[in-house]
């Protein structure tokens, strides 16, 4: 857990910030290994290499604590520039607003509203890290229509496999019945079975062509060209998807921001931190999603800080005027 945003922890929070730096720095640079350069992990439906979806996730990891260590060192350099003593008539006029003013007590929660709140604006954001990443991928994709075809070949060829031995074991049977004097209906019987065992040689090789190195294989063979051919399918689905993702990624980002500048100056750490409680995990192991969840939390931070800059700016100006 990160120390408290706090003066006392400045340094604390300035050498996490440099050693995090080091260690992104670090974590770009890495490469796979030799045990791990033929591993692959499931993501997103698809196999991908093991190292690269463990890098973009530290890395990711790296980003976000970089950015909440950042957020910290703003807060205390914000409270700095408030606490800036002034000189003249403007202090002396603070001083007396501030002892004219009632003494406020600690902001009273609205459980009910902060939890509301907290799930609407997580679903924001997690529509508009969704509708980001979908814009970085691509809009079109034309599936390989090879391993379905491979699939009903292996599929095919393995049912004539089965047939030819079957008839193969019928014409033996019916030859070793006939008697010793039978030699002419012997010899029709094995010429049929010859030219059977060659059309079964021959699909038997046309089986290894595909890679299948025996029939008992075929099944499987089956299974996973039909996999792949089912992933293949996804993906052209997942790029359709994909179209328009930019300009639902701007609508869902103002959706998202503007929710939270509507939401009080009182309410707003509680319902900000309960959003933190409510993170999701993410589906998509990549850097991307990382990066996506990070501009997230940097554009809101932008907004909120500029709500309330504008705020302030308001309230002085009233009090200049005496309202």
């Amino acid at each position: 857990m990160l120390p408290k945003a706090t003066e006392e922890n400045k340094n604390v929070l300035l050498r996490l910030q440099t050693e995090m730096l080091k260690t992104y720095n670090i974590a770009k640079r890495l490469e796979p290994t030799t045990a791990s350069a033929e591993r692959t992990i499931e993501c997103d439906g698809r196999k991908v290499p093991y190292f690269d979806y463990h890098k973009d996730k530290l890395i990711g990891d790296i980003s976000f604590i970089r950015d909440k260590i950042e957020s910290s060192l703003e807060a205390i350099r914000e409270r700095a520039k408030t606490a800036e003593p002034q000189s003249g008539f403007v202090a002396r006029r603070e001083s007396i607003m501030r002892q004219e003013q009632p003494k406020q007590d600690a902001p009273k929660i609205d459980t009910a509203y902060a939890e509301e709140m907290a799930r609407k604006l997580s679903a924001l954001r997690s529509e508009f890290v969704k509708a980001m990443v979908q814009s970085a991928e691509r809009t079109s994709y034309q599936p390989n229509p090879i391993y379905e075809r491979q699939a009903n070949e292996i599929e095919s060829i393995s049912k004539t496999i089965s047939e030819q031995s079957r008839t193969i074991k019928s014409l033996q049977e019916e030859r070793d019945k006939l008697g010793i004097f039978k030699g002419r209906e012997k010899k029709e019987l094995q010429n049929k079975i010859d030219n059977f065992e060659r059309l079964r040689r021959s699909n038997l090789d046309k089986l290894g062509a595909l890679g299948v190195s025996e029939p008992s294989k075929a099944d499987e063979a089956v299974k996973e060209k039909r996999s792949v051919a089912a992933q293949e399918q996804n993906r052209a689905k997942a790029a359709m998807q994909n179209r328009g993702a930019k300009e639902r990624a701007e609508e869902v980002k103002a959706a998202f921001l503007e929710a939270a500048k509507q939401i009080p100056a009182d309410q707003r750490q509680e319902i900000l931190d309960r959003m933190g409680q409510q993170k999701e995990i993410p589906t998509m192991g990549r850097l991307q999603y990382y990066q996506a969840e990070a501009e997230a939390r940097r554009q809101l931070d932008t907004a909120l800080k500029q709500e309330a800059q504008t705020r302030e700016r308001n309230r002085t100006h009233d009090r200049d005027r005496g309202i």
